[in-house]
């Protein structure tokens, strides 16, 4: 219906992560990021809402050897979680808007430190889940 009405391209599922794009958005499928997929990838992010989109731990140092920024699916899936909490809770826009700018805060706080360190930002997001999961400081990036 796509191609038809918008003359857009179509593309079989297993060669879609070839298209060059800006931003490649693995949605519905875990573990769509191998490697032999990475290496073959053109963009220049990866965010979507699948879950555990990389196959391998391995798999987001390759993302980020590549120059491709990886937004970890747990953290921008957070808002539609939030968005259910907030109808539950009661909360303002407002409230929530500021819950939803944390995401957005976090996820740059999460670039500029794959930057700085070049430790890839699926790292990065697993200490810090992890540190707050288990209320503890970040530690694991200081070995890595």
């Amino acid at each position: 219906k796509c191609v038809e009405q918008f003359s857009a391209t179509g593309v079989a599922a297993d060669q879609i992560h070839k298209v060059p794009c800006d931003i490649f958005s693995p949605c519905g499928l875990g573990g769509v990021l191998s490697q032999p997929v990475i290496s073959e990838l053109q963009c220049r992010a990866v965010a979507g809402a699948a879950n555990n989109q990389l196959s391998t731990q391995e798999c987001g140092q390759l993302l980020s050897q590549k120059g491709i920024l990886y937004a970890p699916d747990y953290l921008i899936n957070a808002g539609g979680l939030m968005a259910v909490v907030a109808s539950y809770k009661d909360w303002s826009s407002k409230k929530l808007d500021g819950y939803l700018e944390g995401i957005h805060n976090t996820l740059i706080e999460i670039f500029n430190k794959e930057q700085e360190t070049r430790i890839p930002s699926s790292v990065i997001a697993d200490d810090m889940a992890e540190a707050i999961l288990f209320g503890r400081s970040s530690s694991t990036l200081s070995v890595y």
